[in-house]
């Protein structure tokens, strides 16, 4: 957690140089704790699917929902639920949430 919380303020300290300061939009890609694992998997990454990354990910998981809805107002925010829409596999999804 420290090293995300690094990673996010060393984010939001590169957008304090920046003109705009801010995204556009967030876009929120919101699923069940068994899909994100099965995404994380699907991703390929072999220093990301070690066993013992599944408590990291749950305390990252369980929480991440309440920080969207409480804490982040840098921009709008878009609720994609994975669990039900797979944008990277099928082309209908992909194109509703372009539209």
């Amino acid at each position: 957690m420290e090293i995300y919380e690094s990673l996010l303020k060393e984010f939001l300290s590169d957008l304090e140089i920046m003109p705009k300061k801010a995204p556009d939009v967030m876009i929120y890609l919101k699923g069940s704790f068994d899909t994100v694992l099965e995404r994380i998997k699907e991703r390929g990454r072999s220093y990301e699917i070690a066993p013992d990354l599944v408590d990291y990910y749950h305390f990252l998981w369980k929480d991440y929902d309440t920080w969207i809805n409480k804490s982040y107002t840098a921009s709008p925010i878009i609720t994609l639920d994975v669990d039900k829409t797979d944008i990277l596999n099928n082309l209908k999804d992909r194109q509703e949430l372009v539209a």
